[in-house]
């Protein structure tokens, strides 16, 4: 908890100034590509605090359908071992277009992964249940070919100043605090009406 606050915090301070971007992955979009008002998440599959959140980002994409875009940042802390593996697993898992169905997946089924010896082969038969070829996902794995997109997502987080999860981040300006969808709600349509103005 105390890692989540000292993230908002700082998190506050950066957004006083211009931040840098962050690249754009389409595979990791939820929403309208094309929408003005823009949330990154940054998260860790292993993170309580991230699950919690997630339905309160859905119900507010549900109410802004036309208007809003979530994208999702790989940012496993290294107090969670198991995180990094888990953020590779979906990259390979998006090389299929399943990244949001396995992102799901990982959520939902944390119990039973968090603490494995064997994650590879947990994560693969994920992969076959989720309708994946699991011999390319697998040797996606083994490969470590996604361990630069997660290295660089966890860059740009960096870049932000943030330091914990989840980390919100509204029209690259306003850090999100709550995971109550009535006040992120608020937050989007101030932004809304900002961007709609003539």
């Amino acid at each position: 908890m105390v890692i989540g606050a000292v993230s908002l915090i700082v998190g506050i301070r950066m957004i006083r100034g211009n931040p840098p971007a962050v690249r754009m992955e389409p595979w990791k979009v939820r929403g309208n590509p094309n929408a003005k008002v823009f949330i990154v998440e940054f998260s860790d599959f292993e993170c309580p605090y991230c699950n919690k959140i997630r339905p309160a980002l859905k119900d507010v994409l549900d109410a802004y359908p036309n208007d809003l875009k979530i994208l999702f940042k790989q940012f496993p802390l290294s107090i969670h071992p198991a995180a990094e593996p888990a953020a590779e697993a979906s990259e390979c898992a998006a090389d299929q277009n399943k990244f949001w169905d396995y992102h799901d997946y990982l959520f939902d089924h944390v119990k039973d992964w968090y603490d494995a010896k064997d994650l590879k082969t947990i994560f693969t038969g994920y992969a076959g249940q989720l309708g994946l070829d699991a011999n390319q996902f697998r040797y996606c794995l083994d490969s470590g070919a996604k361990k630069s997109v997660v290295e660089e997502n966890k860059k740009e987080g960096r870049h932000l100043f943030v330091q914990g999860t989840p980390t919100c981040i509204l029209n690259g300006r306003k850090v999100l605090t709550s995971n109550k969808p009535e006040d992120i709600k608020k937050l989007v349509q101030a932004e809304l009406d900002k961007v709609k103005r003539p």
